[in-house]
């Protein structure tokens, strides 16, 4: 008879048997013991997916380390200053002497002067990456000997709650104290901001703490981390303030995500070779983290990957059953994105509807059957679908709208109409919680860049199961069918939900990706320490802002919003949206202000933001006198930030300003062509206005230096 190998030997006594894909590592093995739990069907190795029918798989490792203890302990207490490390076999081995204590010094400094160039700006992340991983070097190393590996101890493994257990530290977020190095939280040393008064500062900010401490900063160690984090990228007198366009993301979080794909192989998961296997699991691992994020039931939602929070909106049209009775009702605060669905609900014979929230409040949540919809009667017993949307936060004043709407819309269903429900949550979700089992809404969409930063490209549309069914797909593509034939018209869909729904392959690179960020909000407290903390940075800048005032008494600024309500903090989210006035009550031009914000530092977004009809309702602009527009107004990025209205003038006064537009003139209807009985004058109405918005990395010296240049910026200024 043949001998046996040492690793078959082994195996064989302890009545186990390798996959055989990989002898050289001891989680490569699988058991057919009647003991281990059985279900029906084939069995994969947890670390290469090796597939055997009919057994079951179990890791080797801690049974043989429990039966060799006397035997290793024997031989590391005979070689003192040796390192050493378990062989496949359960057997520790050698690996080499100890670096000295000089040798760990050395490296230590040598890493501290790495991640004090990194923070300089001297050098990218990716340059660090590419050399931690000896790729470019004169010598591959060691990593680049091994290569990439899938599975094995370079597996990245998460608990139950997508934080990393066992296997590489790439799997979740370190810990806290592991992000703060030495720091202790609320001890960092905060100098002014560039070209702030340092005394007004300090005073500023104490009395900030002394109000919100428990709310700011997460326990107060952002001031710790945010050089290190996200400020190493910015010159020490920029301020990003435009979160709501994009959040940022920090470097630990992209630290995790790079080196989880250094250490693991991932490929095409629409097969069934190991790379692919290892990332279908990923895949739906993150399916589950952000099913559990929004604390919504496996078996009542289903998460589908899309390109973007506006790709999940045009799913959403693409799909939804439409019919010549149907109606699209929506909130007129809306994103365009959500706007462009009416163009599917006309195309099949329906209609829509723009309202405002007083309507949605009487018909939603008081039953006012003046807002219901009757569909015209037919011949057919299935039932008429409409649907409603509104965002939880609109992206232009940052104005938050009740989430009870989704009952009491629902509710006006009946036998043969349904109402069915779209929620809009990418500016709300970044800074917001959203409980899922608490708000049975149908559709849900978001971006994951709005979220954390990175990755982009990369949203998702979370729908609830029962609905599936009535989605009508019509293109199909790769990924989402189970048959198909190429001369006859035959085509089966896949049953899963997210498989169906999701054409071609999902950014399966990116998917992972969001496990990090996902991980990195949990580490800072989650997101009701982020909705504090932002709500608070909020409150300050608001306050602050709405109280400067130019040498004559007047106003600096109008701002827009629901900011100044008792229930602030309940229908108001972290965003400032508002414009800048004159001593006479003008307005400064919004191109101005970002152009000269960019060159001071400032991160802000100007223009319609994408929501124009928040954007013209609180300006004051009628649809009508926007439709003159066509063919002159490219965007929020174009030259054309004035329209010439007529508005009517009041009794002894020959003039009327910007100002009075915003105040008094949003709800007039005077037709330019009948300006009936009053006096009329022609007036430059803004198109759009300035936005600051604040985040999960905002900080009291961003909101400081925010209010305290546009104060020394534009007060009393006239051109």
């Amino acid at each position: 008879m043949a001998a046996r190998s040492p690793i078959r030997r082994s195996a064989a006594l302890s009545g186990i048997r390798s996959c055989g894909k990989n002898l050289n590592s001891s989680r490569h093995v699988w058991t057919s013991s009647k003991r281990l739990r059985r279900t029906r069907g084939s069995r994969r190795c947890p670390a290469c997916k090796f597939t055997s029918r009919g057994t079951a798989c179990w890791s080797l490792l801690m049974c043989r380390t429990r039966r060799f203890l006397k035997t290793n302990l024997n031989v590391i207490a005979n070689n003192p200053g040796l390192g050493f490390a378990l062989d496949p076999n359960g057997f520790v081995a050698p690996t080499g002497p100890l670096p000295s204590h000089d040798a760990v010094a050395a490296k230590a400094a040598a890493k501290a002067r790495e991640v004090e160039k990194l923070q300089a700006g001297h050098s990218g992340l990716f340059d660090h990456l590419l050399k931690a991983a000896n790729i470019g070097s004169g010598s591959g190393g060691a990593a680049a000997a091994t290569g990439p590996r899938v599975g094995g101890a370079a597996a990245v493994t998460t608990n139950g709650n997508g934080n990393g257990a066992g296997g590489s530290s790439s799997g979740g977020s370190p810990p806290l104290s592991t992000l703060m190095g030495s720091a202790v939280p609320g001890t960092a040393t905060c100098k002014a901001p560039p070209g702030v008064n340092e005394a007004a500062y300090e005073a500023a900010r104490r009395q900030f703490l002394e109000a919100h401490s428990a709310e700011y900063g997460y326990g107060g160690i952002i001031d710790s981390l945010y050089p290190k984090e996200v400020g190493c990228r910015m010159a020490p007198n920029e301020h990003y303030m435009d979160y709501t366009g994009s959040s940022v993301y920090c470097q630990t979080q992209l630290d995790n995500v790079f080196s989880e794909l250094r250490q693991c192989m991932f490929g095409n998961p629409h097969s069934a070779n190991p790379s692919s296997s290892f990332t279908s699991d990923r895949v739906e691992e993150v399916r589950d983290m952000v099913l559990k994020y929004f604390n919504a039931s496996p078996a009542d939602y289903q998460v589908v990957f899309t390109k973007s929070a506006t790709d999940a909106l045009k799913l959403v049209g693409e799909t939804f059953p439409w019919s010549e009775g149907s109606m699209f009702r929506y909130l007129r605060e809306n994103h365009n994105s959500v706007l462009g669905v009416r163009e599917y609900a006309l195309k099949a014979g329906g209609t829509f509807q723009a309202v405002n929230e007083s309507f949605v409040d009487r018909w939603a949540m008081r039953g006012d059957s003046a807002g219901d919809h009757s569909p015209p009667n037919t011949r057919f017993p299935a039932p008429t679908y409409s649907l409603f949307a509104f965002p939880a936060e609109d992206n232009f004043a940052g104005v938050k709208y009740p989430l009870s709407w989704v009952r009491g819309v629902q509710s006006r269903s009946t036998d043969s109409h349904r109402w069915l429900v779209m929620v809009d949550a990418a500016a709300y979700v970044p800074t917001q919680p959203l409980d899922l089992s608490q708000v049975p809404v149908d559709f849900v969409d978001m971006s994951f860049y709005k979220m954390f930063g990175y990755p982009t490209g990369l949203g998702a549309l979370i729908i609830k199961t029962s609905l599936v069914p009535l989605l009508h797909k019509v293109f199909w593509g790769g990924g989402t069918v189970a048959l198909a034939t190429s001369e006859d018209n035959f085509h089966v869909l896949k049953c899963r939900p997210s498989d169906r729904l999701e054409d071609g392959t999902v950014a399966f690179l990116d998917v992972i990706a969001v496990k990090h960020g996902l991980n990195m909000i949990q580490k800072l407290g989650g997101i009701r320490r982020v909705q504090e903390h932002v709500a608070c940075l909020t409150e300050w800048l608001y306050t602050r802002l709405a109280a400067l005032r130019h040498s004559n008494g007047a106003p600096m600024l109008a701002i827009f919003g629901k900011h100044n309500m008792p229930n602030h903090r309940q229908v108001q989210g972290g965003i400032v949206n508002f414009e800048l006035l004159k001593p006479d009550g003008s307005i400064f031009s919004y191109k101005t202000v970002e152009r000269e914000a960019a060159g001071t530092g400032f991160h802000l977004r100007t223009g319609a933001e994408c929501n124009p009809g928040a954007c013209y309702n609180y300006l004051g602009v009628q649809e009508s006198e926007v439709e003159s527009l066509a063919g002159k107004k490219e965007g929020c990025e174009d030259d054309v930030e004035f329209i010439k209205v007529q508005r009517p003038v009041d009794k002894g006064q020959d003039s009327i300003s910007s100002a009075d537009i915003l105040r008094s003139i949003a709800n007039s209807n005077i037709s330019l062509a009948h300006p009936a009985a009053v006096a009329l004058k022609w007036v430059e109405a803004p198109l759009g206005s300035v936005r600051a918005s604040l985040g999960w990395w905002s900080t009291f010296d961003d909101v400081y230096a925010l209010a305290d240049w546009i104060e020394r910026t534009y007060k009393d200024r006239v051109e």
